[in-house]
């Protein structure tokens, strides 16, 4: 592994990082980065003949949006992400699926579907919580309903409070429950509806995700 080294954000120039980077033969690169930052790695890595097979720089990957700013120059970048329409899950207030909830976001926001809708999972949770209460001024008896949540099925999948702890699962530290966690790759449309498509390409820490294609390298 090699370490690029810490940097100001934000940064004009990455030409010491894509030098090293070069000189060491990196073929991946990975890292937290704003995007504004990325931008400018990525354009530099390109101009100074840097590329490498596999590019992930998580926050740039969120938002289509900032897909979109990049260009042409955003295909092929992938990332953890952590929402998609295949979801194999359903809403446990009315029984919307992931594809339902991101066409209604689509027509309703005249805009591409993002990841922060896997957020609607905290109404669902609240709503749980409460209809369990007998008293909603008693605020240990709420961290206590808190604690016994166990919903079979959430936008996000099933939601076990109770369940053991165990390293690599979703449920590894007290009163913290993580959700499904994909390999996901971001490809120019083929004469979609907009300028990027997310393609889940790995689900070694989410199975019960269905893998639409291979991750493929960058070109």
């Amino acid at each position: 592994m090699v370490d690029g080294g810490a940097y100001n954000e934000p940064s004009e120039d990455f030409t010491a990082q894509i030098a090293l980077f070069k000189k060491e033969g990196c073929e991946i690169v990975q890292g937290v980065i704003i995007p504004p930052d990325w931008t400018n790695f990525w354009t530099q890595a390109k101009q100074q003949g840097f590329n490498p097979k596999i590019a992930e720089p998580i926050k740039p990957t969120l938002f289509p949006s900032a897909m979109e700013a990049l260009g042409k120059l955003g295909d092929g970048l992938c990332g953890p992400m952590w929402f998609h329409p295949t979801f194999p899950f359903k809403s446990s207030l009315t029984g919307e699926t992931a594809q339902e909830l991101c066409d209604d976001f689509e027509r309703r926001k005249n805009m591409q579907w993002q990841q922060p809708i896997l957020h609607y999972v905290l109404g669902e949770w609240l709503v749980d919580i409460l209809k369990r209460t007998t008293n909603v001024d008693d605020k240990q008896e709420i961290i206590t309903r808190v604690r016994e949540t166990n919903m079979p099925m959430t936008i996000a999948g099933p939601i076990d409070f109770t369940a053991p702890l165990a390293p690599r699962s979703r449920h590894v530290v007290p009163n913290v429950v993580g959700c499904e966690l994909y390999g996901g790759q971001w490809r120019l449309s083929n004469g979609g509806k907009y300028m990027y498509d997310l393609y889940v390409v790995s689900n070694v820490a989410a199975p019960s995700i269905k893998v639409q294609d291979r991750l493929k390298p960058l070109s």
